[in-house]
């Protein structure tokens, strides 16, 4: 059996899995996360209304948005 752990988005990444592969819950003996944003975060709702953090989200243009819109409420 392993121990799960997750930072950040790594944890909700990470629950993701677990509960998308059930078959591999019996594998797991324990699941930890730190400062994951398991209930949503206003961050992302933030960067794509047009507020304050729009300008951050301008420099993550490259980047999938569906990786951030993942961690809103």
């Amino acid at each position: 059996q392993v121990v799960l752990m997750g930072h950040s988005k790594g944890g909700c990444d990470a629950l993701a899995t677990i509960l998308l592969y059930p078959q591999l819950q019996p594998k797991i003996r324990a699941f930890v996360t730190v400062q994951s944003p398991l209930g949503g975060s206003p961050i992302p709702a933030d960067m794509f209304d047009g507020g304050f953090l729009s300008v951050a989200a301008n420099i993550l243009k490259p980047c999938d948005p569906r990786a951030l819109a993942d961690l809103g409420y």
